[in-house]
């Protein structure tokens, strides 16, 4: 039989060392990922008072230094006092505005229990008339039945156990998050008292450990070291800035639109919208949605339609006109990357790891973009097509 191009093909090559050293590096990098998630979700307790006061302490050391520079030397402290007085009461803010909106949301349940038993049944009627419809025998006058009659009574009393356990389940499940939020109190004191001391001490050996830096990398990793927290500590304060303006704005269109149609729980979509506007991408969503279902339960679908169209709207024109600018400009992250980094941080820490996924992606794309052998990771992060406009990006 004649040999053909086909029987004399070369067989597959192996691969050579090359290919299989970056095949085990690929394969070592991905366990270790797992694993440091893995650690990461185990030691929450832990790392999440202890990463959040660092970005506390590098977002504010700028106004600790500013403030002792007017001041004689034996009075620098107050420079701190004042950097502690400014996160509590921020804390504290925060803190009463999440307690009041369950307070709130709680005497609202009874109403949104209601509203959903009466739904359920209400759906019985037409279920009523599609059995009529099926089984031959049309949909007699209105006038000749009264309300429910002819309908399955099982069927029927069916949908109202369902609405009856539904709405029971609400109310239930709102007393105890309730509950578990006036529990959480004590452990939100301890944490908040840990993040005090965390960034205090951070202040004050923030010079130290500049200079330990530049000992332990005596050519450029000190000075690189020392770009990577300024320039952190700049982008951090223009995030923060930025999502409070955005979440300020969304908040007034939102609560504007609501109160067109006598919606209300005005200040808790006001105070919701503010605190998921830090969570870019998905906290909209869900700012948007929640009113949403409210309106569907306590007054009509055609309402509720209304609403939800409004604020999509309402939506679109700032997440995707005026936030992806002012973002862009301060943050230079990638939107994909963003998502991508809430979804995993959440899944690691819970909401905190929601909101501090901007702020730990930010933080390894600045380190990474100052050594020039990470800077392709930082690349890959930001939302700039090459090394110069990211490092323009960057010093901006």
């Amino acid at each position: 039989m004649d040999d053909t191009p086909q029987d004399r093909r070369a067989p597959p090559r192996a691969a050579g060392p090359r290919e299989a050293a970056r095949l085990r590096t690929a394969l070592l990098a991905g366990i270790l990922v797992l694993l440091a998630g893995w650690a990461l979700r185990a030691t929450a307790v832990v790392v999440v008072p202890l990463v959040s006061a660092l970005f506390i302490a590098v977002t504010l050391a700028p106004l600790d230094r500013a403030v002792a520079a007017r001041l004689p030397g034996w009075l620098a402290w107050i420079g701190r006092v004042v950097v502690v007085g400014l996160l509590l009461f921020a804390l504290a803010l925060f803190f009463a505005g999440l307690v009041y909106a369950a307070q709130q949301v709680v005497a609202e349940m009874p109403e949104v229990s209601r509203g959903l038993s009466d739904i359920l049944p209400a759906g019985a009627s037409g279920l009523d008339a599609l059995e009529r419809s099926l089984s031959g025998g049309g949909a007699p006058p209105p006038e000749a039945l009264a309300p429910g009659d002819g309908a399955p009574p099982a069927l029927r009393d069916l949908l109202e156990q369902v609405g009856s356990v539904a709405g029971g389940w609400i109310v239930e499940a709102a007393t105890a998050l309730a509950q578990r939020i006036a529990g959480a109190v004590g452990s939100f004191v301890a944490a908040t008292i840990i993040v005090v001391f965390i960034v205090l001490l951070s202040l004050g050996e923030g010079a130290l450990w500049r200079r330990k830096l530049a000992a332990l990398w005596p050519g450029d990793g000190g000075s690189g070291w020392t770009a990577a927290i300024e320039t952190l500590s700049v982008k951090l304060r223009r995030f923060l800035l930025m999502r409070l303006a955005m979440g300020a704005l969304s908040a007034a269109l939102y609560v504007g639109w609501l109160w067109l149609f006598d919606v209300r729980l005005l200040t808790v979509w006001a105070l919701l919208t503010l605190l998921l506007s830090f969570v870019p991408n998905l906290g909209s969503v869900i700012s948007g949605v929640l009113p949403t279902l409210y309106v569907f339960v306590t007054h009509d679908p055609q309402t509720a339609v209304a609403i939800g169209a409004g604020l999509f709207a309402i939506e679109q024109v700032v997440g995707n006109f005026v936030d992806p600018r002012l973002q862009g400009r301060q943050v230079a992250l990638s939107p994909l990357v963003v998502l991508t980094a809430i979804l995993a941080w959440g899944w690691i820490w819970g909401v905190a790891g929601a909101l501090l996924a901007v702020p730990m992606t930010l933080a390894v794309m600045v380190i990474c973009a100052q050594w020039p052998a990470l800077r392709p990771l930082a690349l890959l992060l930001s939302d700039q097509p090459d090394e110069r406009r990211l490092m323009a990006a960057l010093a901006r």
